[in-house]
């Protein structure tokens, strides 16, 4: 049975390593995991503290986890948002349990309670991700495009 959580400090370096397996599957050009670790589990920390991590586990056994900054919109602070940064379900455990729509629906109970709410799909899983979120109540609104410079 899959559960989902608050993350806690003594899962920041499992969130690191699941944060590297992401990298590498969401192929950006640039760096998600910073080259300071220290800054990347300070990060994490912080996440976890002050904005919304949380963790799908079974038996034990961590299967991923969503997180999202709450913060008032830049340009209209009347507006709270809680805006995803990462959705991730280890590729193990993809397809074989609940634990990503289990992760949306806590992320969103959460959010319903504190902000408007944003989550972002990468461009080779959106048609799932897109539908789970329309049936939701979410709604298609912009599209984002990367050019990276390094």
């Amino acid at each position: 049975m899959v559960k989902i959580r608050k993350a806690v400090a003594a899962d920041v370096d499992w969130l690191l390593e699941q944060l590297k397996d992401f990298e590498r599957e969401a192929a950006y050009k640039l760096p998600i995991v910073p080259k300071s670790l220290d800054y990347a589990r300070t990060f994490l920390l912080h996440m976890i503290s002050s904005h919304v991590v949380l963790i799908a586990e079974s038996n034990i056994a961590r299967l991923g986890f969503i997180a999202g900054l709450q913060a008032p919109h830049p340009f209209n602070p009347d507006i709270f948002v809680l805006s995803e940064q990462f959705w991730w379900v280890a590729p193990p455990f993809r397809n074989t349990t609940t634990a990503g729509a289990r992760l949306l629906a806590a992320f969103e109970n959460t959010g319903r309670k504190i902000a408007n709410m944003t989550v972002i799909t990468l461009e080779h899983n959106s048609p799932v991700k897109a539908e789970s979120l329309t049936r939701r109540g979410f709604r298609y609104v912009e599209q984002a495009f990367v050019l990276e410079v390094a």
